[in-house]
């Protein structure tokens, strides 16, 4: 029968109408696949069920800080989220005050954009990124940026430091030369010393100082973080005694000019009291001044207290005193000292450590300090200095991320935070 002669019936009988029914080849794969998938998670689900292992739903443990919170999720996953509870700010304000980092800041982020958690440092690990959102094109919400508003990376366009790239002067008033100070075989009361760095320089007190005496008013212990200031007493009273008498083997004290009057007023009360008898000697000068008393016989105790007092004032004002600070006349002819101005912390927008780089010679970072001879030279190491060391991201140096000198809350702003849970909340055994 041709093609011409079929009819439709006939056509229709040659369609196999059960064709749905048998299973093809990439049927059979596909049902194989399922059921070794749902087999192979129900194993994996139950293996762990045994173990008593969370890693099926949990990203792993909570770092250290938190690490009593391991089994209590809830504590911090409380917002709602569409396959999870998320971590909201609320949630972490209930346990940490985040201060404000600046308040014209147009940006804020969220806790958890920066301090991720279940990893071992994660709540410290923030990296570059976090900071660059702002600052790599920082806006404010009022006035202009007190900081460079274009940076990337420390090791890139971070601005020279501050005080180096304004060309700002330290502002100490004391007549230091640092150079004079560091050369071999300086006299002092022991014989010929050379002095090191960490002879005025240590970022604590406990040890006892070799060129001076501890006074408890005086002294200050700044921890270990950074320099503690340099004071007359611990670093400088040794070898530069306050001495005013011959008579006397005590100093005045390092104190306002008032204090040194009154000192030296009770001195010498108490001595001729005790000394009458150089009432009848004439007034020997006891001291090469450049305006001596001429020699006399005091005819009286106030008289000889006078003369005493001048000479022992004139001393220190001309000589002593002038050694290292700026000294002017004052009431009364007791003179006035400059204060001394000692500057504390040079960079004050950023965080360092000093005794994370105890490792390091002194001169590594202060060069300068060998041939600094003004009070006014800012010893401070340049940015090159630390960028020898310190390169984000490279295995084999210290780390160059913005947090290792910068921080985000400002501790300043820090509010007190009022317990909200019991033990029985977030112990382990509850």
């Amino acid at each position: 029968m041709s093609g011409r002669d079929r009819s439709t019936k006939a056509r229709a009988q040659r369609i196999d109408r059960q064709y749905f029914q048998r299973i093809s080849p990439f049927q059979r794969w596909r049902w194989a696949l399922v059921i070794a998938a749902v087999g192979l998670s129900g194993l994996w689900i139950g293996v762990h069920s045994v173990r008593g292992s969370n890693t099926i739903y949990s990203p792993g443990p909570l770092s250290k800080p938190h690490v009593m919170l391991n089994q209590k999720c809830a504590v911090c996953h409380t917002g709602a989220g569409p396959f999870e509870t998320s971590v909201t700010d609320q949630s972490c304000a209930v346990c940490h005050d985040g201060a404000i980092h600046q308040s014209r800041q147009s940006f804020t982020p969220h806790c958890v954009n920066c301090h991720g958690d279940h990893t071992p440092d994660g709540l410290r690990a923030v990296g570059d990124r976090e900071c660059v959102v702002c600052h790599a094109d920082l806006k404010v919400k009022t006035g202009e940026s007190k900081v460079d508003a274009h940076i990337h990376a420390f090791a890139g366009d971070h601005p020279e430091f501050r005080p180096l790239r304004l060309g700002t002067k330290d502002p100490g008033k004391i007549k230091f030369n640092h150079a004079v100070h560091l050369k071999k075989d300086l006299r002092s009361p022991d014989g010929n010393v050379s002095l090191s760095c960490s002879d005025c320089h240590r970022t604590d007190n406990r040890e006892p100082w070799p060129y001076g005496t501890t006074d408890e008013s005086a002294a200050a212990s700044t921890g270990t973080k950074y320099m503690g200031q340099v004071n007359y007493y611990e670093h400088c009273s040794k070898c530069h005694p306050l001495t005013f008498d011959p008579r006397f083997s005590a100093s005045v004290p390092h104190k306002d000019p008032d204090v040194v009057h009154d000192f030296l007023a009770k001195k010498f009360t108490a001595w001729i009291a005790a000394h009458p008898e150089e009432l009848r000697q004439a007034s020997r000068v006891t001291v090469r001044l450049p305006e001596a008393i001429p020699a006399a016989s005091p005819a009286s105790a106030q008289e000889w207290i006078a003369i005493r007092m001048y000479e022992a004032e004139q001393l220190l004002r001309v000589k002593t005193c002038k050694e290292c600070h700026n000294v002017a006349p004052a009431d009364r002819g007791i003179p006035s000292i400059e204060k001394a101005n000692l500057a504390s912390r040079w960079l004050t927008r950023s965080e360092f450590d000093h005794s994370a780089h105890q490792m390091l010679v002194c001169v590594t970072c202060h060069g300068a300090a060998t041939k600094s001879t003004k009070t006014s030279d800012v010893l401070l190491p340049g940015i090159a200095v630390c960028r020898e060391c310190h390169v984000s991201g490279k295995q084999d140096a210290a780390s160059g991320n913005c947090v290792e000198c910068h921080v985000y809350h400002d501790p300043a702003r820090r509010k007190h935070v009022e317990g909200k849970f019991t033990a029985e909340q977030i112990s382990v055994g509850h």
